[in-house]
């Protein structure tokens, strides 16, 4: 399963606090604890500079040979970052409307992946609606000979405090996109917005969805519970023949 690691999202008052600061070497020890990612989401929207801090951020990060995932809802802001960049590229995110239009052009030139989010002008609250905004994604992908193997499809999780059903049809959604032969991934965090022992809430659904087949996540990976989900319920599931879990489990002790 491939992991994005969250942490670098200016939505997220302490990394905020230190993109405004310009703190290089805060920055560093940010993407060197989320080095049990794949890919790392850099969303530097509320800086007073995004562009150039995204492109900081993004430097820093290949130079500590880590992936990255830009996230950004400017199309400016993302042709300038990748204009700077080689390699590798991961798009957060598209949705059913004019957004999917608007990165086509980054996703054919560069062969980008991408989170595709099924949504038109809201969360869409039933598996219908869902299915069909995803298939509208589909559609337009498949136009434009896009491999939609390339293309990760967002489950839509929503905050369990809020509405006691979002979790089934959570799950409903994952089940479903797998069906349809989609790739899927979610924003673990959402699920436990407003409960308390949040870190214990997003392993616990975190490892529901996992045996549901999810692709991948967005999540934070410098939380040891959440690690520790992954590596162990990869082995139950027979993604990992004991070997990545033993690897982690010698690695976390020898952190110690």
């Amino acid at each position: 399963m491939l992991v994005f690691g969250e942490k670098l999202n200016s939505s997220i008052p302490s990394t905020l606090k230190i993109y405004n600061e310009n703190n290089t070497e805060a920055i560093i020890n940010l993407i060197k604890a989320q080095e049990e990612a794949d890919y790392l989401d850099i969303n530097t929207g509320l800086c007073s500079k995004e562009k150039e801090m995204m492109i900081c951020v993004a430097e820093l990060c290949r130079k500590e040979g880590a992936k990255i995932m830009l996230d950004s809802s400017n199309v400016n802001v993302l042709i300038d970052v990748i204009n700077n960049l080689k390699g590798d590229i991961f798009i957060n995110s598209v949705t059913c409307k004019e957004r999917i239009f608007e990165v086509l052009p980054l996703i054919k030139e560069y062969n980008a992946k991408v989170i595709a989010l099924p949504i038109k002008d809201k969360v869409p609250q039933s598996l219908k609606e869902r299915e069909e905004n995803a298939l509208i994604i589909c559609d337009i992908l498949k136009k434009e000979n896009i491999n939609l193997n390339n293309i990760f499809f967002d489950i839509l999780v929503q905050p369990i405090a809020t509405d006691p059903d979002s979790g089934p049809l959570t799950i409903d959604t994952l089940k479903l996109f797998k069906k349809m032969g989609l790739k899927t991934t979610c924003g673990l965090s959402n699920v436990s917005f407003g409960l308390p022992q949040r870190k214990m809430v997003n392993s616990y659904f975190l490892s529901i969805l996992m045996a549901n087949g999810l692709d991948s996540v967005i999540c934070d990976i410098t939380d040891m519970n959440i690690q520790k989900t992954i590596k162990i319920t990869e082995m139950l599931t027979g993604e990992d023949e004991c070997i990545e879990y033993v690897r982690w489990i010698k690695k976390s002790r020898e952190n110690k």
